[in-house]
């Protein structure tokens, strides 16, 4: 049976999250672990007996809350189990520690929790994209589970992509019986079609699309395909960080609309 691995503040986004997880679990059989983390460094080493005490009341109250969460999801289920595992720490540590024991399938966690401001995503899902060595699903807020029928890949064909990997998405879109719609954004340049079907190899064996769009902004590409197309996830290979960063900040002059509700598998160049 497959493992998730769920991180939960017990926020909205967080639940919002976990209700995703659920629809997912149910789909493909998961069992569900429910991780919650109470990061207690913030008191420091040499405290004293009052903060220690203060220390372990917040400790006890993090655990008892998440027995009680994961009572509450089991009570609506049946054909899905859920355990949950308690982290002393920063969650995207926690969560990373637990996967590198080698039995998660998919980690989820939501894009904003309780410290979230001014950002799409709070610090906490930028992190992880970036430092989780395992595939991560970032759930906005105003997603829903539906069925993933089409991933999309935003890839630049041309770049030395020896280390890309490519067995591994399409391991996901083959898992989630989907299909995969590459972008390749580049500037205003001619496009050689030969040299489009010799870079697009690696990608034989699964149902894809190849879409070319010349713009000088990645961001304003992806932003504009998600609108006008969609997608049910959108996959990201987080080696730039500021790229993915800029890509779901909120600026003053505009918002990514649909972009911004569109769950982002993270992998990892091998």
């Amino acid at each position: 049976m497959k493992n998730l691995l769920v991180a939960t503040d017990f926020s909205d986004c967080a639940r919002n999250a976990l209700n995703y997880a659920i629809s997912l679990a149910k789909e493909k059989q998961c069992h569900i672990i429910l991780m919650h983390a109470n990061d207690l460094t913030v008191y420091g080493d040499g405290i004293s007996p009052m903060e220690g005490n203060v220390k372990l009341a917040s400790q006890k109250i993090s655990e008892e809350s998440l027995e009680k969460e994961v009572e509450r999801v089991q009570g609506q289920l049946d054909t899905v189990q859920v355990t949950s595992e308690f982290f002393v720490g920063d969650i995207v540590a926690g969560l990373q520690e637990r996967a590198q024991q080698g039995d998660i399938w998919l980690t989820i966690m939501g894009t904003t929790g309780q410290n979230s401001s001014g950002l799409f995503w709070g610090s906490k899902s930028m992190n992880a994209m970036r430092s989780h060595t395992g595939p991560i699903l970032l759930v906005p807020p105003q997603s829903s589970y539906q069925d993933v029928d089409r991933m999309m890949l935003c890839m630049d064909i041309h770049a030395n992509n020896e280390r890309f990997p490519f067995a591994e998405v399409k391991g996901w879109v083959q898992e989630m019986h989907a299909s995969l719609d590459i972008l390749n954004v580049q500037p205003l340049d001619p496009f050689d079609e030969e040299d489009e079907n010799e870079h697009l190899k690696p990608f034989e064996g699964i149902s894809y699309s190849f879409h070319s769009m010349e713009s000088e902004q990645l961001r304003d590409a992806i932003t504009f395909y998600l609108d006008k197309h969609g997608s049910d996830w959108l996959i990201v290979i987080p080696k730039k960080y500021n790229f993915f960063e800029s890509l779901f900040h909120r600026s003053k002059s505009e918002v990514i609309s649909k972009a911004s509700n569109v769950p982002v598998l993270a992998l990892h160049t091998s």
